[in-house]
């Protein structure tokens, strides 16, 4: 009796040609960078990357460029890091941002 091909990935975008356990359970393929927002050299609430940003920009840019204050809750990568560590651990290359700004950035893969 003839067997039924087994189903690729149904996630068009997954290399995976049969049923990836990955997207089976709900989890998304993410780049090996993703996992560096979660290291302690990002995240320290004192010296991480993140708290040295938020610290050299409370307030968010693109509000103070709009002539309105609002305290920066998100760091962004000026210049998008695509996996670059030099790029995404520089400080300088980081701005402090409000949610909105930061997902209007993020939505437009900046």
């Amino acid at each position: 009796m003839p067997t039924k091909p087994t189903p690729a990935c149904l996630v068009s975008t997954c290399p995976e040609r049969r049923p990836c356990p990955a997207h089976d359970a709900g989890v998304a393929h993410r780049p090996a960078w993703w996992g560096w927002y979660h290291l302690t050299r990002w995240r320290h609430p004192k010296w991480g990357v993140r708290a040295q940003v938020l610290r050299r920009n409370p307030l968010c840019v693109e509000c103070q460029h709009e002539g309105v204050i609002v305290v920066a809750t998100e760091v962004h990568h000026v210049i998008p890091h695509r996996g670059d560590p030099v790029l995404f651990w520089c400080v300088e290359n980081c701005d402090g941002l409000c949610h909105r700004h930061h997902n209007e950035h993020t939505a437009r893969g900046e």
